[in-house]
Protein backbone atom coordinates (compact mmCIF):
# COMPACT_ATOMS: atom_id res chain seq x y z
CA UNK A 1 0.00 0.00 0.00
CA UNK A 2 3.14 2.54 0.42
CA UNK A 3 4.58 1.72 -2.35
CA UNK A 4 1.57 2.34 -4.26
CA UNK A 5 1.33 5.18 -2.49
CA UNK A 6 4.68 6.50 -2.87
CA UNK A 7 3.97 5.95 -7.09
CA UNK A 8 1.04 8.30 -6.69
CA UNK A 9 3.06 11.31 -4.83
CA UNK A 10 6.55 10.83 -5.81
CA UNK A 11 5.82 11.00 -9.78
CA UNK A 12 2.84 13.21 -9.47
CA UNK A 13 2.52 15.71 -11.83
CA UNK A 14 0.18 18.95 -10.78
CA UNK A 15 -1.88 19.46 -7.75
CA UNK A 16 -3.22 22.52 -5.97
CA UNK A 17 0.07 23.39 -4.59
CA UNK A 18 2.71 21.58 -7.19
CA UNK A 19 3.36 25.01 -9.04
CA UNK A 20 4.59 26.77 -5.89
CA UNK A 21 6.52 23.85 -4.61
CA UNK A 22 8.47 23.73 -7.86
CA UNK A 23 9.02 27.30 -8.38
CA UNK A 24 10.53 27.53 -4.73
CA UNK A 25 12.76 24.45 -5.81
CA UNK A 26 14.10 26.37 -8.63
CA UNK A 27 14.39 29.63 -7.53
CA UNK A 28 17.25 27.99 -4.88
CA UNK A 29 19.06 26.78 -8.57
CA UNK A 30 19.30 30.38 -9.56
CA UNK A 31 19.34 32.54 -6.19
CA UNK A 32 19.94 31.80 -2.72
CA UNK A 33 18.36 29.52 0.41
CA UNK A 34 16.05 32.66 0.95
CA UNK A 35 14.57 32.66 -2.36
CA UNK A 36 11.71 30.05 -0.88
CA UNK A 37 9.67 32.00 1.29
CA UNK A 38 9.07 28.89 3.41
CA UNK A 39 10.95 27.63 6.58
CA UNK A 40 14.61 27.25 7.17
CA UNK A 41 14.30 23.60 7.51
CA UNK A 42 12.55 22.95 4.14
CA UNK A 43 14.92 25.49 2.40
CA UNK A 44 17.70 23.98 3.42
CA UNK A 45 16.15 20.24 2.41
CA UNK A 46 15.50 22.30 -1.10
CA UNK A 47 19.15 23.71 -1.08
CA UNK A 48 20.99 19.94 -0.70
CA UNK A 49 18.57 18.45 -3.34
CA UNK A 50 19.23 21.61 -5.50
CA UNK A 51 23.02 21.23 -4.68
CA UNK A 52 23.24 17.67 -5.49
CA UNK A 53 22.22 18.58 -8.84
CA UNK A 54 18.41 16.90 -8.19
CA UNK A 55 15.93 18.42 -10.23
CA UNK A 56 12.13 18.69 -8.23
CA UNK A 57 10.92 15.86 -9.61
CA UNK A 58 13.96 13.73 -8.49
CA UNK A 59 13.65 15.85 -5.15
CA UNK A 60 9.80 15.11 -4.53
CA UNK A 61 10.50 10.79 -5.58
CA UNK A 62 13.10 10.83 -2.73
CA UNK A 63 10.87 13.74 -0.62
CA UNK A 64 7.87 11.35 -0.31
CA UNK A 65 9.87 8.02 0.19
CA UNK A 66 11.11 9.37 3.76
CA UNK A 67 7.96 10.77 4.46
CA UNK A 68 5.53 7.45 3.65
CA UNK A 69 8.67 5.44 4.91
CA UNK A 70 8.17 7.35 8.34
CA UNK A 71 5.17 6.55 8.72
CA UNK A 72 5.38 3.34 7.52
CA UNK A 73 7.78 2.46 10.89
CA UNK A 74 4.90 4.56 12.77
CA UNK A 75 2.04 1.88 11.38
CA UNK A 76 4.18 -1.38 11.57
CA UNK A 77 3.90 -1.10 15.71
CA UNK A 78 0.16 -1.03 14.97
CA UNK A 79 -1.60 -4.60 16.26
CA UNK A 80 -3.11 -4.17 12.41
CA UNK A 81 -0.41 -2.30 10.31
CA UNK A 82 -2.18 -3.88 6.55
CA UNK A 83 -5.47 -2.54 7.88
CA UNK A 84 -4.38 0.65 9.26
CA UNK A 85 -2.64 1.41 5.63
CA UNK A 86 -6.07 0.77 4.18
CA UNK A 87 -7.76 2.91 6.00
CA UNK A 88 -5.07 6.00 5.91
CA UNK A 89 -5.66 6.12 2.49
CA UNK A 90 -7.72 8.85 2.16
CA UNK A 91 -6.31 10.71 4.71
CA UNK A 92 -2.73 10.49 2.47
CA UNK A 93 -5.29 11.52 -0.58
CA UNK A 94 -6.27 14.74 1.63
CA UNK A 95 -2.35 15.32 2.71
CA UNK A 96 0.61 14.85 0.11
CA UNK A 97 -0.32 17.92 -1.52
CA UNK A 98 0.83 19.73 1.64
CA UNK A 99 4.36 19.01 1.08
CA UNK A 100 5.78 20.58 3.97
CA UNK A 101 2.37 19.55 6.28
CA UNK A 102 3.21 15.82 5.21
CA UNK A 103 7.16 15.86 7.02
CA UNK A 104 5.79 17.46 10.50
CA UNK A 105 2.97 14.82 10.34
CA UNK A 106 5.86 12.02 9.76
CA UNK A 107 7.59 13.32 12.85
CA UNK A 108 4.52 13.61 15.11
CA UNK A 109 4.24 9.84 14.58
CA UNK A 110 7.65 9.74 15.41
CA UNK A 111 7.31 11.60 18.59
CA UNK A 112 4.51 8.69 19.41
CA UNK A 113 6.72 6.10 18.52
CA UNK A 114 10.22 7.90 20.87
CA UNK A 115 7.05 7.99 23.65
CA UNK A 116 6.28 4.59 23.55
CA UNK A 117 9.70 3.04 23.66
CA UNK A 118 11.94 1.66 26.17
CA UNK A 119 14.56 3.66 25.46
CA UNK A 120 16.84 6.27 27.33
CA UNK A 121 16.61 10.39 26.65
CA UNK A 122 12.99 9.89 25.38
CA UNK A 123 12.22 13.48 26.62
CA UNK A 124 15.13 15.36 24.70
CA UNK A 125 14.69 12.63 21.57
CA UNK A 126 10.90 13.79 21.46
CA UNK A 127 12.40 17.81 21.82
CA UNK A 128 14.62 17.20 19.00
CA UNK A 129 12.02 15.93 16.93
CA UNK A 130 9.88 18.39 17.42
CA UNK A 131 12.35 21.58 16.77
CA UNK A 132 12.93 19.76 13.51
CA UNK A 133 9.42 19.92 12.55
CA UNK A 134 9.48 23.51 13.71
CA UNK A 135 11.87 23.93 10.97
CA UNK A 136 10.01 22.77 7.93
CA UNK A 137 6.74 24.22 9.27
CA UNK A 138 5.94 27.26 12.06
CA UNK A 139 2.88 25.37 13.18
CA UNK A 140 4.73 22.57 14.41
CA UNK A 141 5.55 24.57 17.56
CA UNK A 142 2.50 23.80 19.18
CA UNK A 143 3.94 20.45 19.38
CA UNK A 144 5.98 21.64 22.59
CA UNK A 145 2.63 21.38 24.12
CA UNK A 146 2.80 17.30 23.75
CA UNK A 147 5.57 17.03 26.16
CA UNK A 148 3.57 17.29 28.80
CA UNK A 149 2.69 13.42 28.27
CA UNK A 150 6.50 13.05 30.20
CA UNK A 151 5.37 14.91 33.43
CA UNK A 152 4.52 11.80 35.34
CA UNK A 153 2.26 13.60 37.88
CA UNK A 154 0.23 14.99 34.95
CA UNK A 155 -2.75 12.58 34.96
CA UNK A 156 -5.60 12.62 32.15
CA UNK A 157 -7.81 15.19 34.25
CA UNK A 158 -4.57 17.71 35.28
CA UNK A 159 -3.92 18.13 31.33
CA UNK A 160 -7.23 19.21 31.05
CA UNK A 161 -7.82 21.57 33.11
CA UNK A 162 -3.97 22.82 31.84
CA UNK A 163 -5.45 22.80 28.44
CA UNK A 164 -9.09 23.92 29.42
CA UNK A 165 -7.23 27.28 30.45
CA UNK A 166 -4.86 27.46 27.16
CA UNK A 167 -7.82 27.28 25.10
CA UNK A 168 -9.80 29.90 27.48
CA UNK A 169 -6.74 31.91 27.03
CA UNK A 170 -6.62 31.80 23.07
CA UNK A 171 -10.21 32.41 22.99
CA UNK A 172 -10.39 35.50 24.94
CA UNK A 173 -6.93 36.88 23.41
CA UNK A 174 -7.87 36.48 19.58
CA UNK A 175 -7.20 40.37 18.82
CA UNK A 176 -4.29 40.45 21.39
CA UNK A 177 -2.25 37.77 19.35
CA UNK A 178 -2.93 38.94 16.19
CA UNK A 179 -1.38 42.01 17.00
CA UNK A 180 1.75 40.55 17.32
CA UNK A 181 1.97 38.35 13.64
CA UNK A 182 3.60 41.19 11.20
CA UNK A 183 3.98 38.42 8.42
CA UNK A 184 1.88 39.68 5.72
CA UNK A 185 1.25 36.03 4.04
CA UNK A 186 -0.08 34.74 7.28
CA UNK A 187 -1.94 37.42 7.92
CA UNK A 188 -3.25 37.39 4.30
CA UNK A 189 -4.26 33.84 4.85
CA UNK A 190 -6.21 34.72 8.30
CA UNK A 191 -7.85 37.38 6.72
CA UNK A 192 -9.38 35.17 3.57
CA UNK A 193 -10.04 32.48 5.47
CA UNK A 194 -11.76 34.39 7.87
CA UNK A 195 -14.74 35.56 5.08
CA UNK A 196 -15.32 31.89 5.02
CA UNK A 197 -17.62 29.57 6.90
CA UNK A 198 -15.86 28.83 10.06
CA UNK A 199 -14.94 25.14 10.78
CA UNK A 200 -17.24 24.56 13.11
CA UNK A 201 -17.89 20.76 11.68
CA UNK A 202 -14.36 19.93 12.26
CA UNK A 203 -14.33 21.44 16.00
CA UNK A 204 -17.23 19.12 16.59
CA UNK A 205 -15.37 16.07 15.27
CA UNK A 206 -12.83 17.06 17.23
CA UNK A 207 -14.26 16.93 20.49
CA UNK A 208 -16.72 14.06 19.81
CA UNK A 209 -13.68 12.00 18.87
CA UNK A 210 -11.65 12.80 21.68
CA UNK A 211 -15.18 11.88 23.98
CA UNK A 212 -15.84 8.52 22.91
CA UNK A 213 -12.53 7.35 23.43
CA UNK A 214 -12.87 8.89 26.46
CA UNK A 215 -16.02 7.35 27.65
CA UNK A 216 -14.62 4.15 26.15
CA UNK A 217 -11.63 3.86 28.71
CA UNK A 218 -13.84 5.02 31.44
CA UNK A 219 -16.42 2.41 31.30
CA UNK A 220 -13.54 -0.35 30.88
CA UNK A 221 -10.86 0.80 33.02
CA UNK A 222 -11.32 -2.57 35.02
CA UNK A 223 -10.07 -4.78 32.29
CA UNK A 224 -6.56 -2.76 32.01
CA UNK A 225 -5.81 -4.23 35.79
CA UNK A 226 -4.78 -6.83 33.35
CA UNK A 227 -2.62 -5.45 31.01
CA UNK A 228 0.86 -5.66 31.15
CA UNK A 229 2.54 -2.03 32.53
CA UNK A 230 4.05 -1.39 28.73
CA UNK A 231 0.65 -1.51 27.05
CA UNK A 232 -1.24 0.73 29.95
CA UNK A 233 1.49 3.12 29.93
CA UNK A 234 1.09 3.05 25.98
CA UNK A 235 -3.16 3.51 26.33
CA UNK A 236 -2.03 6.50 29.02
CA UNK A 237 -0.09 8.30 26.07
CA UNK A 238 -2.43 8.42 23.59
CA UNK A 239 -5.20 9.54 25.90
CA UNK A 240 -2.76 12.37 27.20
CA UNK A 241 -2.42 12.83 23.52
CA UNK A 242 -5.88 12.98 22.49
CA UNK A 243 -6.78 15.40 25.02
CA UNK A 244 -3.81 18.03 24.40
CA UNK A 245 -4.70 18.08 20.68
CA UNK A 246 -8.13 19.91 22.32
CA UNK A 247 -5.96 22.99 22.30
CA UNK A 248 -6.30 23.02 18.55
CA UNK A 249 -9.65 23.75 18.53
CA UNK A 250 -9.76 27.75 18.68
CA UNK A 251 -6.28 27.20 16.32
CA UNK A 252 -8.71 26.07 13.83
CA UNK A 253 -10.73 29.44 14.23
CA UNK A 254 -7.12 31.40 14.10
CA UNK A 255 -5.79 30.41 11.14
CA UNK A 256 -6.77 28.13 8.53
CA UNK A 257 -2.91 25.79 8.61
CA UNK A 258 -3.89 24.96 12.05
CA UNK A 259 -6.80 22.74 10.59
CA UNK A 260 -4.39 20.73 9.12
CA UNK A 261 -3.70 18.96 12.18
CA UNK A 262 -7.03 17.21 11.56
CA UNK A 263 -5.44 14.64 9.96
CA UNK A 264 -3.11 14.08 12.48
CA UNK A 265 -6.02 13.55 14.98
CA UNK A 266 -7.32 11.13 12.75
CA UNK A 267 -4.21 8.97 11.95
CA UNK A 268 -3.52 8.98 15.77
CA UNK A 269 -7.08 7.40 16.66
CA UNK A 270 -6.96 5.05 13.96
CA UNK A 271 -4.16 3.60 15.88
CA UNK A 272 -5.57 4.13 19.13
CA UNK A 273 -8.62 2.31 18.27
CA UNK A 274 -6.90 -0.57 16.57
CA UNK A 275 -4.46 -1.08 19.77
CA UNK A 276 -7.52 -1.22 22.11
CA UNK A 277 -8.79 -3.48 19.82
CA UNK A 278 -5.98 -6.11 20.21
CA UNK A 279 -5.80 -5.60 23.74
CA UNK A 280 -9.59 -5.98 24.88
CA UNK A 281 -10.35 -9.21 23.38
CA UNK A 282 -13.88 -9.43 24.54
CA UNK A 283 -17.04 -8.99 22.30
CA UNK A 284 -18.81 -5.94 24.16
CA UNK A 285 -15.83 -3.34 24.27
CA UNK A 286 -14.75 -4.92 20.71
CA UNK A 287 -18.42 -4.25 19.03
CA UNK A 288 -17.87 -0.56 21.17
CA UNK A 289 -14.70 0.10 19.00
CA UNK A 290 -15.33 -1.05 15.66
CA UNK A 291 -18.42 1.72 15.80
CA UNK A 292 -15.97 4.15 17.06
CA UNK A 293 -14.00 2.88 14.73
CA UNK A 294 -16.43 3.58 11.97
CA UNK A 295 -17.57 6.84 13.23
CA UNK A 296 -14.02 8.03 12.65
CA UNK A 297 -13.86 6.71 9.38
CA UNK A 298 -17.34 8.47 8.41
CA UNK A 299 -15.66 11.83 9.90
CA UNK A 300 -12.31 11.23 7.59
CA UNK A 301 -14.89 10.49 4.48
CA UNK A 302 -17.02 13.30 5.04
CA UNK A 303 -14.19 15.99 5.21
CA UNK A 304 -12.46 14.73 2.36
CA UNK A 305 -15.48 14.62 0.36
CA UNK A 306 -16.63 18.16 1.23
CA UNK A 307 -12.93 20.03 1.23
CA UNK A 308 -9.98 18.14 -0.76
CA UNK A 309 -11.44 15.73 -3.25
CA UNK A 310 -11.51 17.72 -6.40
CA UNK A 311 -8.29 19.65 -5.50
CA UNK A 312 -6.32 16.29 -4.26
CA UNK A 313 -7.83 13.15 -5.98
CA UNK A 314 -8.78 14.51 -9.49
CA UNK A 315 -4.68 15.48 -9.96
CA UNK A 316 -3.69 12.21 -8.09
CA UNK A 317 -5.11 10.03 -10.16
CA UNK A 318 -4.81 12.17 -13.69
CA UNK A 319 -1.72 13.81 -13.14
CA UNK A 320 1.12 10.84 -12.94
CA UNK A 321 4.31 9.81 -14.97
CA UNK A 322 3.95 6.42 -13.92
CA UNK A 323 0.12 5.92 -14.26
CA UNK A 324 -2.29 7.22 -17.23
CA UNK A 325 -5.87 6.65 -15.88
Amino acid sequence: MFLFMWLLWGWNTDNGDYANYKEAFESIQTGSLHETGYEFGYGVVNYLFSSLGFSFRGFLIVYSFIVLGLIYTYFINSPYPAFMAAFYLPIFVMEYVFVRNFMIDALFFMFLLVNFSETNFKFLKSLAIFVMAAFFHTTAVIYLLFLLTYIKRLDTRKILFIVGGGIIFLVSSYTILLSFIDNELILGKIDYYSSEDKPIGPAIAHVFIIFITYLFLHYNKDRLDVLSSTVKRNIEVMQKVNIITLIYIPLYFFMPDFSRFFKILFTVNLFYVSYLFFYFPTLKPRLALIGIFLIINLFVLYQFATSTLKLTYDPLINSNIIFDF
